[in-house]
């Protein structure tokens, strides 16, 4: 599971696929979520304070820091392009040798094009099967090569075309959009770690405890979100540490 830089003022929300119809109703449309994509109609009536999100810019999308379409404009990261046909070649691979129980989640580029996936084996019943699954599949996107990312003690990996770095991928979004401050950042994974050192509010997004492995500022169990979105928006894209389900690391 990876979060996917997404738009501002809410970014990162990867994990937002499990919380679609929520997440629609708490925002009443104002997000439209597709894969692992979301779009966001962004206001250009909100000026930036130091507590206030930004929300001024054109209509934006954006898919694990890979690629990044704002407004008309088309932006790929470098060596893209060139791993696709490997990255293709991996998931006609996973889905020849998919087993029972598995699946492939594809994440898609603007012009609907694979762009990377994940194996998840969590719903097959038989482990040593799962096992054998996942390391067969795990060793070929090596191979090619392509980039693995792996989550210990979790059953699912994703695959990349090329290295994914949310850090530099965020400070691009923000440079590309005029935006020096006011950008809140969830995710929920490590990968998201270079992400919140460049945003300026930080909100790791687990299914318990304080997760140990994300270095943000503040936490939020995914159950919480959909009610945290829908007050964020109440209150005019203003932060505040008091929102429903926020909770500070400690």
């Amino acid at each position: 599971m990876n979060a996917i830089i997404v738009a501002v003022p809410l970014i990162g929300l990867g994990f937002a696929r499990f919380y679609e119809r929520e997440m629609l109703d708490a925002v009443e449309n104002d997000m439209i979520h597709q894969g692992q994509v979301l779009r966001a109609a962004l206001r250009d009536d909100v000026e930036v304070g130091p507590e206030r999100l930004a929300t001024r810019g054109p209509l934006l999308r954006a898919i694990a820091g890979l690629e990044m379409k704002i407004g008309s404009q088309l932006f790929v990261s470098e060596g893209v392009e060139e791993a696709m046909p490997n990255l293709e070649k991996a998931l006609q691979f996973a889905k020849q040798n998919l087993r029972e129980g598995g699946t492939i989640e594809e994440k898609r580029n603007y012009a609907g094009r694979p762009l990377a996936f994940c194996i998840d084996w969590r719903q097959m019943r038989d482990e040593k099967s799962a096992r054998m699954m996942s390391a067969q599949i795990r060793s070929y996107c090596k191979g090619l090569p392509l980039e693995v990312i792996e989550y210990q003690g979790k059953p699912f990996f994703d695959v990349f075309p090329c290295s994914v770095n949310k850090g530099v991928a965020l400070k691009s979004l923000k440079e590309k959009l005029g935006i020096s401050r006011g950008v809140l950042y969830m995710g929920d994974s490590f990968t998201d770690n270079p992400a919140f050192e460049v945003s300026d509010i930080s909100v790791g997004v687990t299914g318990g405890k304080s997760p140990p492995n994300l270095e943000s500022t503040y936490w939020i169990k995914f159950e919480d979100i959909p009610f945290f979105i829908s007050q964020l928006f109440k209150n005019q894209f203003i932060f505040n540490p008091e929102l429903p389900g926020i909770r500070i690391r400690g």
